[in-house]
């Protein structure tokens, strides 16, 4: 039995939806960032500062080592700037990952309270009805 299809009305047959692979994974990435981030704050901006005041400490490590073995740090300048650099971004990212780990919590806790508010007005609204039917059987 032979199957048709029908052909394509784009030029080449290429989806509208992907692209590419390489753009699909980029724009995949990018979402599972995003939605970490979202979620567990601390953990994403958190490591990516601890990353980072690894790398600035490490770097720092050139010039450290000139000054202990040759009491000077001539020539080491572009190293200090960079490690300079990287610390202060480390801290200002895992400060960032504070501060966005305490608003999710607060979010957090706003959804908790406004669903219990929902949960209590609902049997409010359960007994209302069920005495507007019990009242309405009662007059028959």
């Amino acid at each position: 039995m032979p199957i048709t299809f029908r052909v394509s009305a784009r030029e080449g047959g290429h989806s509208r939806l992907i692209s590419g692979v390489s753009t699909h994974i980029a724009k995949s990435l990018l979402t599972i960032i995003r939605t970490l981030t979202l979620y567990k704050p601390l953990s994403v901006l958190g490591g990516s500062g601890l990353a980072l005041l690894l790398l600035g400490a490490i770097i720092g490590l050139i010039p450290l080592t000139s000054y202990i073995s040759q009491g000077n740090t001539a020539g080491h300048l572009q190293s200090l700037l960079v490690s300079t650099g990287l610390v202060l971004m480390g801290l200002q990212l895992i400060v960032f990952g504070l501060l966005a780990d305490l608003v999710s919590a607060n979010r957090r806790l706003n959804e908790e309270a406004l669903y219990q508010l929902r949960l209590q007005a609902v049997p409010r609204d359960e007994q209302r009805i069920e005495a507007h039917t019990v009242a309405a059987g009662s007059g028959r």
